[in-house]
């Protein structure tokens, strides 16, 4: 009992437990059912593989180079999975986390002093996690959020493997990938909320259904029909006959009591002539001038 509590134990546990996420993210990549940024992985393949060829040269315990290997080989694979699948469409702001990666690595081994080698393989490692947490809120379900539960429970498993003695610095790598783990799963969350979220419709609008052009209707010079489209007038009986009223205003003329007769004091058949008249003697064109008054047709 007292030998599996040991830090050799928990790294071992640990170890296997961050292998373990690599299972479903592997299946859902293969599957289609996620979509990886191939640019993070890239840059943990680069970071992973400085890392173990210097830990190699320091000649470290078996068990500590065989974890390191599996998980630059985990990390290979998904990278060599979402390079078969293809699309890979770098933008600029990627190219430049990717040389900044390359470049920092570059001169990792040659920082001695152990703080700057911290910060400089943590700025790495957060520059990919990044790039994760924006494709996890743009793009719902583009992550495994098995694999990143696995991460973060293999951080915490990290923490009680390096011991009590153990310098407080070491404690920043695994305490940094728990938070950013915990980062990715809420980015995720976040994206799957927000693209739940209904979009606003017209409200004149049916659901479901698109604006449809309005019929055209035949047009009218004196613009009757359109007023009385729709409307449905009663014809009169066979058997009918008008009355007096109904026959002069038929006629064109209005009844007995209202104004009109008033106005106009000739007859229709006048009128009529005289606007013949006018269009003879001046070829169509009435020309009208100040203070002459003239019949106009109607009213």
């Amino acid at each position: 009992m007292r030998y599996l509590l040991s830090p050799a134990a928990w790294g071992l546990l640990a170890g296997l437990t961050g292998l373990a996420g690599y299972i479903p993210y592997l299946r859902d990549a293969w599957r289609r059912a996620s979509d990886p940024d191939p640019a993070a992985w890239l840059i943990w393949t680069v970071e992973y593989s400085v890392l173990l060829a210097v830990q190699a040269a320091q000649h470290p315990p078996w068990a500590a180079l065989c974890l390191a290997a599996l998980q630059l080989a985990g990390t290979a694979t998904v990278l060599a999975v979402l390079a078969a699948r293809g699309g890979w469409r770098f933008g600029a702001g990627r190219w430049v986390l990717l040389g900044g990666a390359v470049g920092v690595m570059a001169i990792w081994p040659f920082a001695h002093a152990p703080g700057l080698a911290m910060c400089l393989v943590l700025a790495v490692e957060g520059a990919a996690m990044a790039l994760v947490m924006v494709s996890a809120y743009r793009h719902a379900g583009s992550e495994t959020p098995l694999t990143w539960q696995a991460f973060i429970l293999a951080g915490l498993l990290d923490l009680p493997a390096l011991g009590s003695h153990a310098e407080r610095l070491l404690y920043a790598y695994p305490a940094f990938f728990v938070v950013m783990g915990s980062g990715v799963l809420i980015a995720a969350a976040l994206g799957v909320r927000a693209a739940r979220v209904p979009v606003l419709r017209q409200r004149y609008l049916p659901p479901g259904r698109a604006a449809v052009p309005p019929v055209p209707r035949p047009v009218c010079p004196a613009g009757q029909w359109e007023i009385c489209r729709g409307t449905q007038r009663d014809l009169p009986h066979p058997s009918h006959r008008p009355g007096l009223l109904e026959g002069r205003l038929r006629d064109g003329r209005r009844g007995p009591d209202e104004a009109g007769d008033r106005v106009l004091g000739v007859e229709p058949r006048q009128i009529r002539q005289d606007e013949q008249g006018f269009g003879a003697d001046h070829r169509g064109q009435v020309p009208l001038e100040l203070g002459q008054s003239r019949t106009i047709r109607g009213h």
